[in-house]
C-alpha cells in the first residue's frame, strides 16, 4: 500500500491514533524511505499527533522527527486562546460534582481567568515575570479538585468560605511549584486576591479588570461558550497589571523575533528595499 501511494501524486496521512503507537509509525515511515527511488516528487506523508503533556512522552519517535519537517501548534499565549482551551478541556468538570454549584462555577471561572492572566503576563518578558515560567492546563485541573473539595467541606460543616485562605491555598499550594521568585509570587497572590472576593456571590458583581473583561458570564456552560469569543484578540499590558508602555515593548520584541526567523528561513542578510511610493 505504501509503495503504491508514494509512486502516485497523492498525500498520505497517519492520524492521531496511528501516531500514538510508535512501532507502526516507524514501519510506515521506513517503508516510505525504502521506496525512495520511486517516490513521486510531489508526494507528502503527514503524521499528526497531539501536543505532549508537560510530563508525558513525545508522541512521535525521534527518528521520525529527525527525518521530516515539523509544523507545531503553539500553546495558547493570549487570555482568549487560553480560556478557549480550558473550557474545551474541562467543561464537564467545571459544572459538576460540587454541593455549592453556583459559587463553584464562578470561582472556577475566576481561576481560569487568573491562569490566563499568568500566561499573558509571561508574554511581556522580564517586565512580566522575573523567571521564564511554564504554566499548563494541568494546573487548572488540580485547582478544580482543590476548590471542589474545599466547597464541599464548607457545605458539610455549615461554614462560610474563607476567600483569603483559598487564595493562599491556590497560589502557594499550586503555583509555588511554577513561580520561584518571591516577588513574582507576591504579585500572583495579589492578582488572585483582587479577583477572588466575597463579592463573587453578588448578582451585579463585575471583575476589577479593563472594560473589555469586566463582565462576569452567567453560570451556565452555553453562556460561558458565548462569552469567551467576545474577548479581545490582543491582550494589552493593563490586563496583566503592567503599564501601557509594556505593550509597545512587547510588540517590538516580537517583531524583532519574527524578522530574525524570516531572515533565517529566506537566507536574506538585510531587509528588502521598500517599493517606491511606500
Amino acid at each position: 500500500r505504501i509503495e503504491e501511494v508514494v509512486e502516485s501524486h497523492a498525500a498520505g496521512n497517519v492520524p492521531h491514533g496511528a501516531a500514538s503507537t510508535q512501532p507502526p509509525t516507524v514501519v510506515v515511515t521506513n517503508a516510505a524511505s525504502n521506496a525512495q527511488p520511486f517516490i513521486h516528487p510531489e508526494f507528502r506523508l503527514w503524521l499528526t499527533a497531539p501536543l505532549p503533556r508537560d510530563d508525558g512522552p513525545v508522541p512521535l519517535p525521534l527518528s521520525v522527527l529527525h527525518k521530516g519537517t515539523k509544523v507545531i501548534l503553539e500553546r495558547p499565549h493570549t487570555l482568549r486562546s487560553t480560556l478557549v482551551q480550558l473550557v474545551q478541556t474541562f467543561h464537564e468538570r467545571l459544572y459538576s460534582g460540587c454541593k455549592r454549584p453556583m459559587l463553584f462555577r464562578r470561582i472556577m471561572f475566576v481561576v481560569c481567568l487568573f491562569h490566563g492572566m499568568l500566561v499573558v503576563r509571561g508574554m511581556f518578558g522580564e517586565q512580566g515575570w522575573m523567571g521564564n515560567y511554564m504554566f499548563s492546563e494541568t494546573d487548572v485541573g488540580v485547582a478544580i479538585e482543590m476548590v471542589r473539595t474545599r466547597l464541599n467541606e464548607c457545605e458539610e460543616r455549615g461554614m462560610d468560605l474563607d476567600y483569603t485562605a483559598l487564595t493562599r491555598m491556590l497560589t502557594d499550594g499550586l503555583y509555588a511549584g511554577r513561580i520561584t521568585d518571591r516577588h513574582d509570587m507576591a504579585c500572583a497572590r495579589q492578582m488572585l486576591a483582587e479577583l477572588l472576593t466575597p463579592a463573587l456571590t453578588e448578582d451585579k458583581f463585575t471583575l476589577p479588570l479593563p472594560a473589555e473583561y469586566k463582565t462576569l458570564p452567567e453560570t451556565t456552560f452555553p453562556s460561558l461558550e458565548a462569552y469567551v469569543p467576545t474577548l479581545p484578540w490582543l491582550d494589552y499590558a493593563t490586563l496583566a497589571g503592567l503599564p501601557e508602555g509594556a505593550t509597545r515593548t512587547r510588540s517590538l520584541r516580537e517583531l524583532k523575533h519574527l524578522r530574525a526567523n524570516l531572515t533565517a528561513v529566506t537566507g536574506a542578510t538585510k531587509a528588502p528595499t521598500p517599493a517606491p511610493g511606500r
